[in-house]
């Protein structure tokens, strides 16, 4: 699954946004789910060391059921987002 947000302010610059994708490892035994998810937030969450930049990414099993560690990542519009997160899934899609 993908799913994609953005939200713009009156200028149409990017304010916000979320990007992921979810998907199963068939070839686990029983099967598992996984995510990757990359977000722009317009305002600091959590406080000390429980709290994330502004642009960050979480990856990890099962998104309802499981922790993921939030980790800054380098500066990425919605489309490169979109991008890094396609060439997780499929190392055909990494950019050259």
């Amino acid at each position: 699954m993908l799913s994609l947000r953005v939200t713009l302010d009156k200028g149409d610059r990017v304010r916000a946004y979320g990007v992921g994708i979810e998907g199963l490892r068939t070839h686990h035994d029983p099967a598992s789910r996984w995510y990757a998810r990359v977000d722009l937030t317009e305002a600091p969450e959590g406080e000390g060391d429980c709290g994330h930049p502004l642009l960050h990414r979480h990856l990890g099993g099962d998104p309802e059921h499981s922790f993921s560690p939030r980790v800054p990542v380098p500066w990425l519009l919605p489309h490169e987002a979109l991008q890094w997160l396609l060439a997780t899934v499929d190392p055909a899609l990494e950019p050259w």
